[in-house]
């Protein structure tokens, strides 16, 4: 599937048949992929992020949302901020903000102004207790092997009152659920969040959730790769086509590829 989509051979021929196992948390209801060296490492992400030329994307469509969430906020950290689109985009609205990403190839074609760091949150947060007042991970949670520490060490970086903000695949998406998206399996993603997930998170970290959005299903979502390349008529022409399946998306309510959350540190 790898191979189909990018071009990008993994071996798994390390990985035993009777090893790979999917689970799923009994308090959250969170799912996730073990052996935990199931998890792509460095190496990997600068083979997929080579050999799929929109993997650090300009633009999400949860962005709009979370700046709208963090207005006002004085100290921003984004935890796997990529090339730093992101941050680019908070450079005239907040104060100050601060980067971490562990693909130093990526950091080293940042487009941002915000310093760039190759930290990981926990030794952030260690450094640096309730330091920001926002603290946003997109597109990010999916590839944690721990997203429970992961969480707690952002809310240890996050002063009281300050937002959390966190964007995933949203494991109700219908491509995901039938896994056929690639880039939703291991070594890739490594864990699968829903709505209901996010609101036992909630409770579990004792923080509030104040906001849950979904992205609305898109007819084009699961061909934007050939899309890039496709001409303006035949573009027009598609999407005159898949009309009707859009209105039955909208009228069924079907959710699109990300589901974002905001929670706010009691």
């Amino acid at each position: 599937m790898y191979r189909a989509k990018c071009g990008l051979d993994i071996d798994f021929g390390w990985l035993a048949d009777d090893l790979l196992h999917l689970y799923a948390c009994e308090a959250t209801g969170y799912r996730f992929w073990r052996p935990e060296t199931l998890a792509g490492d460095e190496r990997f992400y600068r083979e997929i992020s080579g050999a799929w030329p929109d993997y650090y994307q300009g633009w999400r469509w949860e962005y709009r949302p979370a700046l709208s969430a963090v207005r006002g906020s004085q100290r921003l950290l984004e935890i796997g901020c990529g090339r730093g689109y992101f941050l680019r985009a908070t450079e005239n609205r907040v104060a100050s903000a601060i980067g971490l990403e562990l693909n130093r190839e990526a950091i080293t074609r940042t487009v941002t102004r915000w310093p760039v760091e190759a930290r990981t949150i926990e030794q952030f947060a260690a450094e640096h207790p309730e330091s920001v007042d926002a603290v946003c991970a997109f597109q990010v949670l999916e590839h944690v092997v721990h997203p429970a520490g992961f969480l707690r060490s952002a809310l240890v970086a996050l002063r009281s009152g300050g937002k959390l903000v966190v964007s995933t695949p949203d494991a109700d998406y219908m491509p995901h659920r039938l896994k056929l998206d690639v880039f939703d399996l291991p070594p890739h993603h490594v864990g699968h969040f829903s709505g209901d997930t996010y609101r036992r998170i909630a409770d579990l970290l004792d923080v509030e959730l104040v906001e849950l959005k979904r992205q609305p299903r898109s007819v084009r979502a699961e061909d934007v790769h050939t899309a890039t390349r496709a001409s303006l008529a035949f573009k027009a022409a598609r999407a005159i086509g898949y009309l009707p399946t859009a209105i039955a998306y909208r009228l069924n309510r079907e959710p699109g590829q990300t589901i974002m959350a905001v929670f706010r540190k009691r």
